[in-house]
């Protein structure tokens, strides 16, 4: 008996990615995984998606053509924090059973504790630098993320370990105690993200970076660009104002928002603090730029 001859065709899962901007309660994980039939001839197979142990979903009947792959992706999301292990399998078995099961584990946070800290509070809420952002990441209702506000003054006090991330909103540049927590915060694994106002003043950021071993920016700043201001005169052809023309596709955190491209591209900018793009090449310092506006300009960096 040609015993190779009568087993069944061979198809394997070879692959499974889990992509999340966040790994919290609550929150869809698109799970994609990826089939390859290795027989000479078509194949149909689907598969199903265990999750701490139960049956939680199952693809369509897929079609694979011979020697290639197929794909199917899983959405689901976790109810309760802590450690959950899943699995993919084959919905039917094969010819090798040793390639029908993928395995993988998720640790899930019952909220994600960021903090937003804004130069100082005032009486009025809306009036306040971060009143649009904290209302963006701590809408009414459930929800993944846990923002605590706070003010300049709190960075030399406060525990910062405990935060995910810390919002830096329109600050002046930071005094010796806060630089330092902030600088040893972020030599541990903690992420910052600073956003500019009026009260960003370039020399004193760039300052504030080398007293902190270059450890708090991402890149040299080199003041503020004013669009308005910089035409010449009435009939001068500069526009009054740019437009974001660059998203990041591959980033998780962006890629929802750049599909259509006018999402992204109705956003006018007016003034913008300027990075250095000398210092954003990715050989040279691992920055990352996120966002470009219409010329090209970096808008939003990235660095580790």
């Amino acid at each position: 008996v040609d015993v190779h001859r009568q087993a069944s065709p061979n198809v394997a899962l070879r692959d499974l990615k889990l992509e999340t901007p966040v790994r919290a309660v609550g929150v869809p994980v698109p799970a994609t995984v990826e089939l390859f039939n290795a027989s000479p001839v078509p194949q149909q197979q689907h598969v199903e998606l265990y999750l701490d142990g139960v049956r939680d979903a199952a693809s369509p009947t897929l079609s694979i053509p011979p020697l290639a792959g197929a794909k199917h992706q899983f959405r689901f999301a976790f109810q309760t924090a802590g450690v959950h292990r899943g699995e993919v399998r084959l919905g039917c078995d094969d010819g090798s059973p040793l390639d029908n099961r993928l395995f993988f584990a998720f640790v899930v946070d019952q909220q994600i504790p960021v903090a937003i800290v804004k130069p100082r509070r005032h009486e009025i809420a809306y009036l306040e630098d971060t009143f649009y952002l904290e209302q963006a990441l701590a809408p009414s209702g459930g929800w993944a993320i846990r923002a605590t506000p706070l003010i300049a003054d709190n960075l030399a006090t406060e525990p910062l370990a405990g935060y995910a991330v810390v919002f830096c909103v329109n600050l002046p540049a930071l005094e010796p105690p806060a630089r330092g927590r902030l600088r040893d915060y972020v030599a541990s694994g903690g992420r910052v993200v600073w956003i500019c106002g009026d009260n960003v003043q370039a020399d004193s950021y760039n300052q504030m970076n080398e007293a902190a071993g270059g450890q708090l920016l991402p890149a040299r700043l080199l003041g503020v660009s004013d669009v308005s201001s910089e035409r010449s005169n009435a009939a001068d052809a500069k526009p009054e104002s740019r437009h974001i023309g660059f998203l990041d596709p591959d980033h998780l955190a962006l890629a929802t928002l750049t599909e259509p491209p006018s999402i992204y591209q109705s956003v006018l900018v007016h003034r913008h603090v300027r990075a250095d793009a000398a210092e954003l090449s990715p050989e040279s310092s691992g920055a990352r730029v996120l966002a470009r506006l219409d010329d090209g300009s970096p808008l939003l960096v990235e660095r580790g």
